[in-house]
């Protein structure tokens, strides 16, 4: 019988009918030169990587027989005794069957794997007909890729956020907690200095004092204590707009930097909100707001070392309660034309700067996250005080 011999391509005559080597001569079974078998099998391999390349192309998942190749041609080149098994003990089980797939492949752990192929391709195939079966329902399909984002968005705020949040310092010690990118609805209904209720969307994400500042951190760079109530881990109060405006000077100085600024109105109750649309950052309980703020209920009058309470989901202590925090923005009595974009407002009815999150003098409703308030930028008073922004 006339045959084509696996290794070497050659026409041959079968003259060994009733033992089974696969189709290979000869000279190719009996060859002692290691080195040709070598360089016939390598082409084999070339041959078999086209192959792979265009199952790839066709979308079949081959890493893992890539890594078989790769691996079988590494101890092909590598290990002197490996040829002369290999054709000992796999070229008489494997070349029959591998040549009748048409594979090129050269041993059976590789050819076990095309059934896998084939049923992941039958697998993109059948996928590819449901994506088909859509066409004419694109309505429908929106509503439901509509629905999914939405949930995602509620998860994404519940849980992923609080996941990925941390924490850096500076020189001074000062903690800064991590606050993402994202958007949320600004304001509230309650009052009407916080209406109109309004889409803000903060393009980047940005750090943001873990803790109001405390009059150690003021001490270390500003020299002095302005505070009506002493106490090192107390936040800094009875400190002026402009004055913090100072003190931001000197930090960024003292840091070699320009990153540090005090937060947007926008930018604070993102954060105090953390993805919360309730009253507070906890829910809507006036109840629940001792667990988390000092204010005229529980402070005895006075102000508190910071991050006593519990935090908000995203980590900041104090952004109820404790002192009010200026932020960076010009007041104007609502929102009608406010930035959308995160960015402070630098024009107003006025001169005055807006504070926001309540203190150790106010009510439970003035911790609202959406209430805010305004003094001049020269106040200082017991109840006022600030935490700062870092950018990225």
């Amino acid at each position: 019988m006339t045959m084509i011999c696996d290794i070497c391509g050659n026409v041959y005559k079968d003259r060994h009918s009733g033992y089974s080597k696969g189709t290979i001569c000869d000279k190719c079974y009996n060859s002692r030169d290691i080195e040709e078998l070598k360089n016939v099998i390598k082409l084999r391999i070339e041959r078999t990587k086209k192959r792979l390349s265009v199952l790839e192309e066709l979308g079949f998942e081959i890493t893992e027989l890539k890594g078989d190749i790769d691996s079988f041609e590494d101890k092909l080149l590598n290990d002197k005794e490996y040829v002369p098994k290999i054709f000992k003990d796999k070229i008489t089980k494997s070349f029959k069957d591998v040549s009748a797939l048409e594979t090129g492949f050269l041993f059976t752990c590789i050819e076990d794997k095309i059934p896998v192929l084939i049923d992941k391709n039958k697998l993109l195939t059948d996928q590819i007909k449901q994506f088909e079966n859509l066409k004419g329902n694109e309505v429908e399909y929106e509503k439901e890729i509509k629905k999914l984002k939405n949930e995602i968005e509620r998860l994404y705020n519940s849980i992923a956020i609080p996941i990925i949040a941390k924490e850096q310092g500076n020189s001074i010690g000062m903690k800064f907690t991590l606050i993402p990118a994202g958007e949320f609805y600004m304001g509230s209904e309650e009052s009407d200095d916080e209406e109109p209720v309004h889409k803000v969307k903060i393009k980047n994400p940005f750090y943001l004092g873990t803790y109001p500042v405390t009059q150690t951190e003021w001490k270390a760079v500003m020299g002095d204590n302005p505070s009506g109530f002493n106490g090192d881990n107390l936040p800094v109060e009875t400190v002026s707009w402009d004055k913090v405006q100072e003190f931001i000077k000197k930090l960024n100085e003292t840091e070699g930097t320009d990153k540090y600024r005090l937060p947007s109105e926008a930018e604070w109750e993102y954060a105090c909100r953390a993805g919360t649309t309730t009253r507070y950052s906890f829910g809507d309980l006036e109840s629940e707001l001792g667990k988390y703020a000092w204010y005229d209920d529980n402070s005895d009058g006075e102000t508190h070392p910071v991050g006593q309470k519990k935090p908000n989901p995203w980590g900041l202590y104090d952004m109820h309660g404790n002192v009010w925090e200026w932020v960076q923005d010009m007041w104007q009595y609502d929102y009608d034309g406010a930035p959308t974009d995160g960015s402070a407002r630098e024009s107003g009815d006025g001169a005055d700067r807006v504070d926001r999150g309540g203190s150790w003098s106010g009510t439970a409703g003035y911790c609202r996250s959406a209430f805010r308030v305004s003094y001049d930028p020269s106040s200082s008073r017991s109840s006022l005080g600030f935490r700062l922004l870092q950018e990225l």
